[in-house]
C-alpha cells in the first residue's frame, strides 16, 4: 500500500463527543488491534532468527509471509488508528493540547508504511544473497522503529484518557 503524500493531518470530526461507552470501545478495538500488530511483528522476529544457510528457500518462504502478515497487520493498524473513531479521533477529542503528538505519531505512520514498501518491493525479486542481506537489515530497523512506535502510541493513549493499553499476552 503506497503511502498517500497528500494526506493531512487527522481531524476530529465536527461535534464529535464521546461518552464512556464510546472511548471503552475504541480503547478495545485498539487493544485487539495492537495485539494482532504485536503477533506480526513476533511472527517476523521469528522468520528474521532462523538460520539460513543451505535452506535459503525455505528461509525466504517464511520470511516472505511473515512480511506479508506484517503489512497487512500494519495497513489495519492505521487504518484503525486514523480512521473515522479511531483512537487519534479519540486523543484530539479528550486532549486536543496533544495535537502535535498525534501528527508526529501519523507521520510515524508514513515513515513506517515507506519501510514496508521498500521491503515489499526487495521481495519481489528471487532470493539471491544481495537482497536476503538487504531484507534482513531493512527488516531489523523496521522491527525497531516499530517497537519504539507502540510504545510512542500508548503513551500517547494514556496521557490523553489515562488508560493504559499494557502488554499483550
Amino acid at each position: 500500500m503506497p503511502v498517500d503524500e497528500t494526506a493531512t493531518a487527522v481531524t476530529t470530526s465536527p461535534g464529535v463527543e464521546l461518552d464512556e461507552v464510546d472511548t471503552g470501545h475504541r480503547i478495545e478495538a485498539a487493544r485487539r488491534q495492537r495485539r494482532e500488530l504485536r503477533e506480526a511483528i513476533g511472527e517476523m522476529e521469528k522468520a528474521l532468527a532462523a538460520a539460513m544457510p543451505g535452506r535459503v528457500d525455505a528461509w525466504w518462504h517464511r520470511y516472505s509471509a511473515a512480511l506479508g502478515r506484517l503489512a497487512s497487520a500494519y495497513r489495519e493498524h492505521v487504518r484503525q488508528t486514523e480512521g473515522p473513531g479511531g483512537v487519534t479521533e479519540l486523543v484530539l477529542v479528550q486532549a486536543p493540547r496533544l495535537a502535535l503528538q498525534v501528527d508526529k505519531l501519523v507521520e510515524e505512520h508514513r515513515e513506517i508504511q515507506a519501510g514496508l514498501d521498500d521491503l515489499l518491493a526487495c521481495c519481489q525479486g528471487p532470493a539471491e544473497a544481495e537482497s536476503l542481506a538487504r531484507a534482513r537489515d531493512l527488516s531489523t530497523s523496521l522491527l525497531g522503529r516499530l517497537v519504539r512506535h507502540r510504545q510512542f502510541g500508548a503513551d500517547l493513549i494514556y496521557e490523553a484518557v489515562h488508560v493504559d493499553l499494557g502488554g499483550e499476552t
